[in-house]
């Protein structure tokens, strides 16, 4: 007569964890593969047919030396690019120079002055920097898709030593450009002088 109450605690428990679960869990099957998770909303739809999620962040525009045209292909509004695009360089502070990670991935970001989170206005990507790196970024480089690239504009530069966007890590150097400026701005010179 003992076990009773405990199977009816053990039935009772049961019962409740399953009724309060409303989680759209389904349940795990030995060699599924996982999905590839849906980046429409922060990067751009792919072009190409059968490209993934995954491929999209991997398809950002990147340049190995200053003046190589951004990738075909690309959405947004470029017309007038060279005209409505803000152009510069990037400089390492002499003082940190020695902490620059080897093989790192340079990040230029354009941001809406104001805007308080959420993807970049534009990204600029440079494959094995040497600095100072020229950079343009405009409409060709917007991230969703019809954006206009207008406005006030802030930038920064970030050199990332896993080559993610997404990520920040103890190491990475960043700079930030002081005030903001607007399409069609020329000579801008961002610093790297921040190690996180």
């Amino acid at each position: 007569m003992r076990w009773i109450p405990i199977l009816f605690a053990l039935v009772t428990a049961a019962t409740l964890w399953t009724s309060s679960c409303d989680r759209n869990v389904e349940p795990f099957v030995p060699g599924e593969k996982p999905a590839v998770p849906d980046l429409s909303k922060i990067f751009p739809a792919p072009e190409a047919p059968g490209e993934t999620g995954s491929q999209v962040m991997a398809s950002m525009p990147d340049a190995r030396a200053p003046g190589v045209q951004p990738m075909a292909g690309r959405r947004g509004n470029t017309e007038g690019s060279v005209a409505s695009s803000i152009r510069g360089f990037v400089q390492l502070a002499p003082e940190i120079q020695q902490y620059a990670p080897a093989d790192a991935i340079l990040f230029v970001i354009a941001r809406r002055n104001g805007a308080a989170g959420g993807p970049p206005l534009a990204v600029r990507r440079f494959v094995e920097p040497r600095f100072p790196v020229e950079f343009e970024v405009g409409p060709e480089h917007v991230m969703v898709p019809g954006q206009a690239f207008d406005g006030e504009i802030r930038l920064s530069a970030r050199l990332d030593s896993d080559g993610n966007a997404m990520t920040r890590l103890p190491g990475d150097l960043q700079g930030n450009l002081n005030g903001s400026v607007s399409p069609g701005a020329r000579d801008i010179a961002i610093v790297l002088n921040e190690r996180l």
